[in-house]
């Protein structure tokens, strides 16, 4: 007799659903790892505590790796419709988001009027 077949329904409704990981809830790039099923960065193995504007800007350099990034598309992608946020919002996070990344920080490269890009070489 099955596994399942040995089960009472109460027990088989106990059990939590088997999540399968869907090909876009993990992005990785060199050393970095973004899982967006659990909410969880890693860098050179070690897990680091982002913000969800943070979070959301990894992504989207996770999805977009050697593509230049305007300031504006970043605003689109991590703060929505936030009228608050400026141009100058995205530079400020950036540089905290490079500080987080330690030894890969230099891999979010500045392009001087453009915005900036997640480059091959730091």
């Amino acid at each position: 007799m099955g596994e399942a077949a040995g089960r009472s329904g109460k027990e088989m409704l106990a059990q939590p659903p088997i999540r399968s990981q869907q090909p876009d809830d993990v992005l990785q790039w060199r050393n970095i790892f973004l899982d967006r099923g659990r909410y969880e960065v890693r860098v050179e193995g070690r897990r680091i505590d982002l913000t969800v504007t943070e979070f959301k800007l990894m992504a989207c350099f996770l999805r977009n790796p050697l593509r230049v990034l305007s300031r504006e598309q970043l605003l689109s992608e991590a703060w929505s419709a936030s009228p608050d946020a400026t141009t100058r919002t995205v530079d400020t996070h950036i540089y905290r988001l490079r500080r987080k990344l330690s030894s890969l920080a230099s891999c979010i490269r500045t392009v001087r009027g453009v915005g900036y890009s997640l480059d091959l070489e730091p």
